[in-house]
C-alpha cells in the first residue's frame, strides 16, 4: 500500500543476477537501453553505475529524475546495490505526483 502512495518499493537482502533483474523489472513493463550509457555485456537494457576507488562523489551526487527528457520517459527505474559503504551514499526518492499537486493551479501548466 506505501508503494501506492509513495511510488516506491524496498526490497531488502536480494541476491540476483542481471537475468533476475530483467525478469523482475518485466512484471512492470518493457525495458529500454540507456541512450546515453552503454549496458552490460549480458543485458543492453540494465547498466551499472560504479564509483571507482579514490573517487570522493557519485557523477550522480545531484538531483536528477531518470530519463526525462526523452520524448516516452519510462514510468520507473529500478535499481541493485551490489556493494554499499557502511554509511554515506544516501539515495533519496521523491514522489513528482505529490509535489505537482502541491502546487498552485497557476503553476500547473506551462505554456
Amino acid at each position: 500500500m506505501l508503494s501506492m502512495i509513495f511510488s516506491f518499493s524496498l526490497f531488502r537482502d536480494q541476491t540476483l543476477t542481471v537475468a533476475d533483474q530483467r525478469t523482475f523489472a518485466e512484471y512492470f513493463g518493457n525495458l529500454i537501453p540507456h541512450p546515453c550509457v552503454q549496458g552490460v555485456p549480458e543485458d543492453p537494457d540494465i547498466f551499472r553505475t560504479v564509483q571507482e576507488s579514490g573517487e570522493d562523489y557519485s557523477r550522480d551526487n545531484f538531483y536528477h529524475s531518470d530519463l526525462m527528457f526523452l520524448d516516452k520517459p519510462p514510468m520507473g527505474s529500478a535499481l541493485y546495490a551490489e556493494e554499499v559503504p557502511p554509511y554515506g551514499a544516501d539515495t533519496e526518492f521523491c514522489n513528482m505526483y505529490l509535489a505537482y499537486d502541491a502546487l498552485p493551479d497557476g503553476l500547473k501548466k506551462i505554456e
